[in-house]
């Protein structure tokens, strides 16, 4: 078959994951200078390979599991195979993400040796004996590129490229919200996961007051419409200072939005990896999850975690139904730590 020098990475699931696996795109990006690199994705996380430098084209896949999802995943191997990829590498690590390169008959397919998956692969690697939970998440990443390559690469990464119309877009779509000027301070109170991720709607209220109080921000709240209820009870102390942004941007209108900020707060979410991803100094605050494998890849961060004796636990829900990981963590502590970056 004839091949070009062509890449094609079949991407990760998650917003959070999505973030921490541009390092290793970069590395890919070192390790073969003169190839264009596509991604294969979910059609949820499309905007974010759109707005990275070294991705060429984003190739999208639905979301939703249906039989009309696998139909368009055949029909998208097919469109795949006339690219002639040379390469592809498979960052995931479920057998279904391997199958598209497999059935596309890229030459070269990477990926780890999970889920018995070794024979849609042409090389596959052992996960390293060193990765535990506790080793950043895009050292697992970078790892397979290393395994591969035999050569090591820095973890820097470059932030999101932010077209200026749509940074106007947004601020239009903020002023229609309400939004009357000054300077923003973004924050993101959900997180996916689920609560033991999420800081109290009583800190983040007394949070909010307090930079309301004490500064003359005005406070953009990002997030889901799952999170729509959780703004409306932060906007109760708004002084026509707090804007509901949740549930009301797509994820490059969140990027635009994230850009618009000097910093960002935010759960340890797929949010706060957004904002790394765009550059902005961000505060994270982690509870049932440890900043060793999922802190911000951006360098000007602040973490807040006070490892208790039982986190990280890695649960959805406290199964103390304490929820003490997050509890000590003080609203005027989270102040403090966004007084150094606005």
């Amino acid at each position: 078959m004839k091949t070009s020098n062509k890449i094609l990475i079949r991407g990760v699931n998650w917003l959070g994951d999505a973030v921490m696996s541009l390092p290793a795109i970069e590395a890919i990006r070192c390790a073969f200078p003169e190839y264009e690199i596509d991604v294969l994705t979910k059609d949820n996380l499309k905007d974010l390979y759109e707005l990275y430098p070294h991705v060429s084209n984003v190739i999208s896949i639905d979301s939703k599991k249906s039989f009309r999802s696998f139909y368009n995943e055949l029909k998208t191997s097919f469109k795949i195979k006339k690219k002639s990829y040379e390469l592809a590498f498979v960052f995931p690590s479920s057998f279904h993400s391997a199958v598209i390169p497999f059935l596309a008959r890229i030459p070269v397919r990477i990926g780890y040796k999970l889920n018995a998956r070794s024979f849609l692969l042409t090389n596959s690697y052992d996960v390293k004996a060193d990765y535990k939970r506790d080793i950043h998440q895009s050292k697992f990443y970078m790892n397979l590129i290393y395994s591969f390559t035999r050569k090591s690469f820095s973890k820097e990464v470059q932030s999101l490229q932010i077209p200026e119309p749509l940074k106007v877009s947004v601020f239009k779509k903020l002023e229609s919200a309400g939004y009357l000027g000054g300077n923003i301070l973004g924050i993101a109170p959900g997180a996916e996961y689920g609560p033991a991720k999420k800081w109290s709607n009583t800190n983040w209220y007394l949070f909010i007051s307090q930079v309301l109080k004490e500064t003359d921000y005005s406070i953009v709240i990002t997030g889901t419409a799952s999170d729509t209820v959780t703004a409306e009870f932060l906007k109760e102390s708004s002084r026509g200072r707090v804007i509901d942004m949740t549930g009301k941007t797509t994820l490059k209108e969140l990027f635009g939005l994230i850009s618009l900020s000097d910093c960002f707060v935010a759960n340890d979410s797929g949010a706060m990896h957004a904002a790394s991803a765009v550059g902005k100094p961000v505060v994270a605050i982690f509870g049932s999850t440890s900043p060793n494998a999922t802190s911000p890849l951006v360098a000007r961060h602040t973490i807040l975690y006070k490892g208790v004796p039982c986190s990280p636990c890695f649960e959805r829900e406290c199964p103390k139904k304490t929820y003490e990981c997050l509890g000590e963590i003080e609203p005027d502590q989270v102040f403090d730590a966004v007084k150094e970056f606005i």
